[in-house]
């Protein structure tokens, strides 16, 4: 293997670390305006959580936000493969959404 497919191969390894590590992290803090989900079926064969509201669909992929606690774990149940943080102006938005879920809100 050469030095590009080292590249390669470290750089497809990296990202999916990250992507791993996001789902970890987004599946403990449930912290997102709103979140990306992977099915591994179509949504026609199960039924959604109704802690969640659909923002968008395109076939086994889906935009998604928490109405309540537990939404995360409720995606997963309903068939989710995986479920990362999605935000409309890419990784580094700051911006929050107001209508989104979150638990931190309402702690003293």
């Amino acid at each position: 293997m050469g030095a590009l497919g080292r590249l390669a191969a470290v750089s497809l390894a990296l990202l999916l670390a990250w992507t791993l590590a996001s789902a970890a992290i987004l599946a403990v803090s449930e912290e997102a305006e709103a979140v990306t989900v992977f099915f591994s079926k179509d949504a026609g064969t199960f039924a959604l959580p109704g802690s969640v509201r659909l923002l968008e669909w395109d076939g086994r992929r889906g935009r998604f936000r928490g109405a309540e606690p537990g939404y995360i774990s409720d995606l997963y149940r309903a068939g989710a493969i995986l479920v990362i943080p999605a935000r409309a102006m890419g990784c580094l938005s700051l911006a929050r959404d107001p209508g989104a879920y979150s638990p931190a809100v309402g702690r003293e």
